[in-house]
């Protein structure tokens, strides 16, 4: 049957103020019901608050806060698919009694109506009843904080701002013994004895949890002065700055077989040793899916653009900035990037000789500058990750390479050519602007080929992808 989505959401606001504070608050409570009974719930909560302290001098604070539960529902239908199956339209979930019908979609049906010799579990898949044998849920808790401060004298303008974010999440998914999951990896690492009639279980008889937890701690500074002069025909405005930015997200997976949600208890599993598979009689490892990751990105910019104007007409601006990140770690000078712009524009409309009343607007432009772009997925070094499993031959951690030893990675760069024509025509009737650029990259990341006398295995040279190319 099928449940049309509710949604309810309720908010909330709230000002006000006095000599020299001002403050704002807001806080909203979502609640979704989706038509396959998935359900997600959101708090969010917030609060500004603006403080003179002095003529020119002011503080900005705010603080947020969003408490976010996501609970999984049925199963869609049009997601059901195995390795060489699609379900087809129509396919009936329930026969006349109201019994849930199976399906066939990772093994045919005379193999498994054949299989075991009725020693193993049910290994069939019943897509109108499974979604009952599963629980998914995921939690989010994000704050948020920061402080401005800004002060103006004269022609001159300080602002400083900082704001930290900390976000927890984690998550849990529950295959009970009776889901087909659960039954599926029982059945899949089981040796079955025809002579005793007897089956040893590699894999737990029980459910499988699985289990996830992050945490992110982000920090972000900016300072930046700016100059505003206007005089007579002249006008000047310029800015001066630098912004720090640090990411430390920490991650960890957990799954435990011979799980039981009711009483909260496991079975120990081995990982360690390979274990024959039922179908093919190939050895292989019991899926861990647990793990550990950590990553900190550092990001440092410093940056100047300035622009003048001529009795409104003329105009000519330039930029320019330094970036670096820790993602290269080898030669000093490929942390960092030098970037740049420089443009020109001409208001033709304010021209003395331009008599266009119906085009009120008409304004050139041009610029030509280089941006800077870096894949945070890559390094300079060679990393690892480790698998969770242990060799056989040394009962050491097994690894596999994530990047390779590469001192000339880079920032990639694009220099833009960039030529506009913006327009208005009376009474705002209608307005727009064309644009034609061209864009030019160097040191862009692209795959490449290995050196075989690397000894590198060919199975690893995939990994050995979005190196730096030189642009000849």
């Amino acid at each position: 049957m099928y449940r049309a989505p509710l949604n309810q959401q309720y908010s909330i606001s709230v000002s006000g103020g006095a000599p020299n504070i001002s403050w704002y608050f807001s806080g909203g409570l979502d609640k979704n019901i989706g038509s396959l009974y998935e359900n997600y719930r959101r708090v969010n909560l917030r609060t500004d608050n603006t403080f003179t302290i002095f003529k020119g001098a002011q503080v900005r604070t705010g603080l947020a806060y969003t408490n976010s539960t996501t609970e999984g529902g049925r199963t869609a239908y049009g997601s059901i698919s195995g390795p060489s199956f699609s379900m087809p339209q129509y396919t009936r979930l329930f026969d006349d009694n109201g019994s849930a019908i199976p399906l066939y979609k990772d093994y045919r049906k005379v193999y498994l109506d054949t299989t075991g010799a009725g020693l193993l579990m049910d290994w069939k898949y019943y897509p109108g009843t499974d979604y009952k044998n599963l629980s998914v849920q995921n939690n989010l808790q994000d704050f948020l904080g920061n402080i401005a401060l800004s002060y103006k004298v004269g022609d001159f303008t300080f602002d400083g701002r900082y704001q930290y974010e900390s976000q927890v999440t984690d998550g849990k998914s529950v295959s009970n013994a009776q889901s087909y999951s659960a039954r599926n990896f029982i059945n899949f690492y089981s040796q079955v004895n025809r002579t005793t009639k007897t089956v040893k279980y590699a894999v737990p008889v029980g459910g499988i949890l699985d289990q996830s937890n992050g945490k992110l701690i982000n920090h972000s500074a900016r300072a930046q002065l700016g100059y505003s002069k206007r005089w007579s025909d002249h006008n000047i405005a310029a800015i001066l700055g630098t912004e720090l930015r640090q990411t430390k997200v920490n991650r960890s997976n957990f799954r435990t077989y011979g799980y039981d949600d009711e009483i909260l208890t496991s079975i120990p599993t081995d990982f360690v040793n390979p274990y024959p598979t039922y179908v093919t009689g190939a050895t292989g490892y019991i899926p861990n899916n647990s793990g550990f990751a950590r990553t900190t990105d550092r990001f440092v910019s410093q940056f100047a653009n300035a622009s003048y104007s001529y009795k409104e007409r003329y105009t000519i601006s330039a930029s320019a900035r330094r970036d670096a990140s820790n993602l290269f770690g080898l030669n000093t000078n490929d942390k960092w990037t030098p970037l740049w712009s420089a443009g020109l524009a001409w208001n033709t409309s304010k021209e003395d000789f331009y008599k266009l009343d119906l085009l009120p607007l008409l304004k050139i432009r041009g610029t030509f500058g280089y941006q800077g772009n870096v894949d945070q997925s890559r390094a300079a070094i060679t990393t690892i990750t480790y698998t969770g499993l242990t060799s056989k031959y040394t009962q050491q951690p097994t690894t596999n390479f994530m990047t390779f030893y590469n001192p000339e990675l880079k920032w990639e760069k694009v220099g833009t050519y960039n030529l506009g024509i913006d327009f208005g025509f009376k009474n705002n009737f209608l307005s727009g602007s064309v644009e034609f650029y061209q864009k030019n990259a160097k040191d862009l990341y692209s795959s490449v080929e290995i050196d075989q006398t690397l000894g590198l295995g060919r199975s690893e040279l995939p990994k050995m992808s979005l190196h730096c190319v030189p642009k000849d």
